[in-house]
């Protein structure tokens, strides 16, 4: 059979790599599994590092599509920490600027 298993519900770990830093968008597939996926990790740890350059992971699980299409990618978006910064660093130079 060509299915994965995840017994016990394991931990995915997501760790950086050598000095690589990726973009938010840039897209990674971690498995790759022929006709099904048994089972879901307990849990997802991003490591610190990636937050501290502002990334964060979605996951998608690919089920749907042919004999070995099927996937469970990570797609780099903004920590949401982030984000919040940026918004409150937009909203500042908005108020600024009207009262220019």
């Amino acid at each position: 059979s060509a299915t994965i298993w995840l017994f016990g519900s394991p931990t995915l770990d997501i760790l950086p790599w050598n000095s690589f830093v990726p973009q938010v968008g840039d897209q990674f597939t971690l498995m790759t599994w022929q006709t099904g996926l048994d089972g879901t990790f307990a849990s997802v740890v991003v490591d610190p590092w990636f937050a501290s350059h502002g990334l964060n992971f979605d996951l998608h699980y690919n089920n749907v599509g042919g004999a070995g299409n099927l996937t469970l990618e990570a797609i780099l978006v903004p920590e949401p920490a982030s984000i919040g910064v940026l918004g409150l660093g937009a909203t500042l130079l908005l108020r600024r600027r009207r009262r220019a």
